[in-house]
């Protein structure tokens, strides 16, 4: 086997992980606050968006005597977006790469 070979899985992988954070976090948020009545489900759904807010009121705050309000609070909300596909997707790739060598595994 080439290296070539060995590696494409995991690039598919990544644009597939990629991909399904984009739309878990352009669906989870609305969906959610649709249809979540309880209290509880938004505690927990607020606790997953907890690392872009956070990064989103800091980048805010460090832009907002440069550039004012409305372009401070674009690019908060850009950033804060962007971090959490980035989590989202190294969650969506890893799960991925354990079901690939779990299936490798079984054919070996």
């Amino acid at each position: 086997m080439t290296s070539d070979h060995v590696s494409v899985p995991y690039k598919r992988d990544f644009l597939l992980s990629l991909a399904a954070a984009a739309l878990m976090e352009i669906i989870l948020g609305p969906v959610v606050n649709f249809f979540a009545t309880d209290g509880v489900v938004l505690a927990r759904v607020e606790r997953l968006q907890s690392p872009g807010a956070s990064m989103g009121v800091w980048i805010y705050r460090c832009l907002y005597a440069h550039v004012g309000h409305t372009w401070s609070v674009y690019c908060a909300v850009a950033c804060a977006f962007l971090v959490l596909i980035a989590i989202w997707t190294c969650g969506c790739f890893s799960i991925l790469s354990v079901f690939r060598l779990l299936r490798r595994g079984q054919r070996v």
